[in-house]
């Protein structure tokens, strides 16, 4: 049975990554997947909104590991992708379960599930 497979928005289409395949940017389906989700997400944190600086262009999700994104404190972070429903939560990596967050709001999103399944004391 082939492999199920995504749209980006010049039409192409990819395979999605296997369940539990660990992304790996050097490979062009998972870069797609990321240039995808950056752009489709204007290069901006869905959370706080701290937008990318510096995007090169075309970005193609390979060669870049982060985009470094200001925040309102002025301090430079990277834009991460993250699950909205994590891979040990059932989630499955493709494009309507995947959003933009910069690394702070990542951080804060794990800790605050974390506190709600009772893995971390607060």
């Amino acid at each position: 049975m082939p492999r199920p497979q995504w749209r980006d928005a010049a039409g192409r289409s990819w395979p999605l990554p296997r369940p539990g395949e660990r992304l790996v940017f050097a490979r062009h389906a998972h870069a797609a997947l990321r240039a995808h989700i950056y752009a489709r997400d204007g290069y901006r944190c869905c959370e706080c909104g701290a937008e990318a600086q510096e995007v090169p262009a075309p970005y193609d999700g390979r060669k870049t590991l982060f985009i470094a994104a200001t925040t309102q404190k002025g301090n430079r972070i990277p834009l991460v992708l993250d699950h909205r429903i994590s891979l040990r939560n059932g989630g499955r990596t493709q494009p309507r379960n995947l959003q933009t967050l910069c690394a702070t709001c990542n951080n804060t999103k794990a800790t605050r599930i974390d506190r709600v399944a009772g893995r971390v004391t607060p």
